[in-house]
């Protein structure tokens, strides 16, 4: 099933994942979509199960939201409420960043390592 985490502000006292995606081929490409994709163990992820749960993320920061194309040599950088998803995530261990783009069916997929906050 995928959800949708709605668009919203950025905040001050908020944390944010930087997305950083860069157009290494020879080829125009368009970014369709990002989303954030949860595993509960890293079997399944392994063995190429189904995602235990998606979302399609809307609140973008930093530069213009998908479809963004992106010339050979050019980058494309994003931000997603960090809180947001923690909120969401809840009993998931894996979580991924999934790039969907013009050039392939299948998503790009890196994993996303969150920092817990500190205390002040």
């Amino acid at each position: 099933m995928v959800d949708f985490i709605p668009p919203n502000l950025v905040e001050q006292d908020q944390r944010y994942i930087a997305v950083e995606v860069s157009n290494a081929g020879r080829k125009r490409t368009t970014i369709t979509n990002v989303a954030v994709v949860l595993y509960k163990s890293r079997l399944r992820y392994w063995l190429k199960k189904t995602p235990d749960k998606s979302f399609i993320v809307a609140n973008f920061f930093l530069d213009d939201p998908p479809p963004y194309e992106l010339e050979p040599g050019s980058r494309w950088l994003v931000g997603i409420n960090q809180d947001q998803l923690i909120s969401e995530m809840s009993s998931y261990t894996l979580p991924f960043c999934a790039i969907y783009h013009s050039l392939s069916n299948n998503p790009v997929m890196h994993r996303i390592k969150l920092k817990r906050a500190t205390p002040a």
